[in-house]
């Protein structure tokens, strides 16, 4: 009888995802082919990032990072082993707002206080992408990255989608950055409230805090 609840369980789960995921393309025909279409997108980001860092790299040598604001960074659960061959989806595309000029970043025991905006993929060229989840109360960036108005939020590191934990651990302490991640390091087939399942998410980020395991997290 338990492995027959079990299974219910895990089929009326499924099905539901399912349902969520069939539900946008339904009723909003711009989130047809979505997945496709996010796949796409990361790879073009992915090429502009990698573009932009080769022509700083060529330019000026290894100083290139002082004039990029581009990086790529490998999921941080991947293989460590160098001959382990890896998707394009294994990585992040980063794009830095602002510097603070810290050099203290996160590890994945640590906790950390950020104050952030995600969209999903923009529907035309240009414009920004609908907004899926912030901190805060408000989800206007002016209020949401105000010192005065911004109520950062309070997670693990790896407390997150891999993606996220990711860009955390190579984050400085006060930077802004602009974080691209592949549906493979996000939420994948789920669908989570108003992010499609096989969503790219694209969230700008500003770390706070850095709160090491055994302290609290004000």
């Amino acid at each position: 009888m338990k492995h027959f609840l079990l299974l219910l369980s895990l089929l009326m789960t499924g099905l539901s995802l399912f349902t969520a995921c069939e539900e946008y393309e339904e009723t909003d025909p711009e989130y047809a082919n979505w997945q496709a279409r996010n796949a796409a997108y990361f790879q073009q980001q992915l090429s502009e990032a990698k573009a932009a860092i080769a022509q700083a790299q060529a330019t000026h040598g290894e100083a290139w990072e002082e004039h990029c604001p581009w990086r790529v960074f490998r999921n941080y659960s991947s293989s460590p082993n160098p001959d382990v061959a890896l998707k394009s989806t294994d990585s992040i595309c980063v794009k830095i707002v602002e510097r603070s000029g810290n050099v203290q970043v996160p590890i994945a025991t640590d906790s950390v206080r950020v104050n952030f905006l995600g969209r999903l993929m923009p529907k035309l060229s240009g414009e920004d992408g609908t907004i899926f989840s912030h901190s805060g109360v408000s989800n206007r960036p002016e209020d949401i990255f105000s010192d005065a108005l911004g109520a950062p939020a309070k997670f693990a590191v790896t407390g997150t989608v891999a993606g996220f934990a990711t860009a955390l651990q190579h984050m400085p302490l006060g930077d802004r950055w602009l974080i691209i991640i592949p549906q493979e390091l996000g939420y994948k087939a789920q669908a989570i409230d108003k992010c499609p399942a096989y969503s790219t998410l694209i969230y700008e980020v500003q770390l706070k805090s850095i709160h090491p395991v055994g302290t609290s997290v004000e």
